[in-house]
């Protein structure tokens, strides 16, 4: 697969992407992975919560941006200047040259759970 214009996964928060590729995935010199709010009041896209499996290699040309969790079952390779905010998990080789890598936020934490209900009084007694 080869992206030679720029790709917009559009959503909230809450979304999940998971894309499998069943050969390589070459992104073209400063094409960009765009996260976008489907609903302005809610927020865009989470980084962490977009997967990448791809059964070759990934290729980032020069000046691209990425986004996700890259899971490749050979080599990734990034042009310089290209930037990601993602996790590279290559099988055999990550080469970069000159690139900026960001760590996605973490999820934030669970609320606390409610604490647990009072137990039933026992029955009364009749009279």
């Amino acid at each position: 697969v080869t992206f030679a214009t720029d790709i917009t996964l559009r959503g909230t928060p809450d979304d999940y992407f998971v894309f499998q590729i069943h050969g390589f995935l070459a992104v073209g010199a400063g094409i960009r992975i765009r996260l976008e709010a489907e609903d302005v009041g809610r927020g865009a896209p989470q980084a962490r919560n977009i997967v990448w499996q791809v059964f070759e290699y990934v290729s980032v040309a020069g000046y691209a941006h990425i986004e996700g969790t890259f899971l490749s079952k050979a080599a990734t390779t990034f042009g310089g200047g290209a930037t990601c905010v993602c996790r590279l998990y290559p099988q055999t080789a990550l080469t970069l040259t000159s690139n900026t890598i960001g760590n996605p936020p973490p999820a934030p934490p669970m609320p606390p759970s409610p604490p647990p209900s009072p137990p039933n009084p026992p029955p009364s007694p009749p009279p």
